[in-house]
């Protein structure tokens, strides 16, 4: 079984449930996200309402983030666990 070290702590790959066992560890949102919610409601929204960690501006299509399994951000790797629900 491969092994992997992701925030120091080494789990098998496959298996790791994040570092809160019982949440999401952190909640990512890109900006087209949430302009194309926006541009359905009557009254816009800030990011902040959703207050997400890591916000990205990349992804052509609004929740295309939402298919991602891996993040890498500089030298960081961030695995999808479960989803958000903030």
């Amino acid at each position: 079984m491969e092994l992997i070290s992701v925030f120091g702590l080494t789990t098998n790959v496959g298996v790791f449930q994040g570092l809160l066992s019982d949440d999401t560890s952190y909640m990512l949102l890109s900006q087209k996200s949430l302009e194309d919610l926006n541009a359905r409601l009557n009254v816009p929204v800030s990011m902040r309402r959703f207050r997400p960690n890591l916000v990205v501006s990349g992804p052509p299509k609004p929740f295309e983030e939402d298919n991602w399994k891996w993040v890498r951000i500089g030298d960081v790797v961030f695995q999808y666990i479960n989803p958000c629900l903030r």
